[in-house]
């Protein structure tokens, strides 16, 4: 019985995506050859509290028949990575530890019913006091679709209805936000473009019936966070060659306004209303 293999390395899912992410902008005889000295934005404070919040989270979840978790952490101030974690333990190979789930795509659940709440609040001016039902609702193609509980709560506001997560109200977003084409074109301005067009999601699109990234995810939310504006995630601070002549270098970022600055601050009000959510 030989012992298992394992390298006494740092941050191993974080340094190998920026191996992968350097191979596939300058290729891998530049990357081998050059003898690059590459400086990261990764807080290793916070990268040792993501892997041991994983770890816990893994043991949680066993009861679940889950085995794997990730987790990816920016700095809303610069869109800097700071943590970034895709597996309990980088060398157990059987919870799948050569495969990045941060990259990946996956079903994004009900987390992305906030950016379909986003786009109906702000083609349609409306606020999180406006009122919408959750009751027993047929929609387009019968399509009726129920909350995870198998209960409505009927009339309620747009902000009890996202903190509460519920299903219909949801689905009844989708419309107010234009439907499929309008929310797939619209969400290409958050990073998300893992959406075919031509694939026909229709009004499950609104909850979990598609796989998108957690990166394209957190890149998405990030908008939230600094109030409409948008701006590529960086893992680099600098990189160097051997004679310490600059190769990249972060720049001055170019700001991009997603929306507007109403629809934004009323999404971040919503988003941070623990008061909201059920206890």
């Amino acid at each position: 019985t030989f012992k298992k293999y394992r390298e006494e390395i740092k941050a191993p899912h974080f340094v190998f995506y920026i191996k992968e992410y350097l191979t596939e902008k300058y290729g891998q005889d530049i990357l081998e050859e050059w003898w690059l000295k590459i400086y990261t934005t990764l807080d290793l404070d916070a990268q040792n509290k993501a892997e041991e919040i994983i770890k816990k989270q893994v043991e949680t979840n066993k009861s679940l028949n889950a085995t794997n978790s990730a987790l990816i952490s920016i700095d809303n101030r610069y869109w800097d990575i700071v943590a970034y974690v895709w597996s309990a333990d980088y060398f157990n190979e059987t919870i799948g530890w050569n495969v990045d789930i941060i990259t990946s795509k996956r079903q994004p659940w009900s987390s992305f019913k906030s950016l379909v709440y986003s786009l109906a609040i702000d083609k349609n001016a409306i606020g999180p006091l406006t009122p919408i039902y959750d009751t027993k609702t047929t929609f387009p193609w019968d399509y009726t679709p129920n909350n995870y509980d198998l209960k409505t709560m009927g009339k309620m506001t747009i902000l009890t209805a996202l903190n509460y997560s519920r299903n219909i109200p949801a689905v009844k977003a989708y419309y107010l936000a234009w439907w499929q084409n309008a929310i797939i074109e619209s969400l290409k301005a958050f990073w998300i473009t893992s959406l075919n067009s031509k694939f026909n999601y229709w009004a499950p699109l609104s909850l979990w019936a598609w796989e998108v990234t957690p990166f394209e995810m957190v890149q998405a939310y990030s908008v939230f966070a600094n109030l409409w504006t948008k701006i590529e995630i960086n893992p680099i601070k600098k990189i160097l060659d051997s004679k310490w002549i600059v190769v990249e270098e972060k720049r001055q970022v170019i700001w991009k306004k997603v929306l507007t600055d109403a629809t934004a601050y009323i999404m971040a009000t919503i988003l941070s209303d623990g008061s909201a959510r059920p206890s």
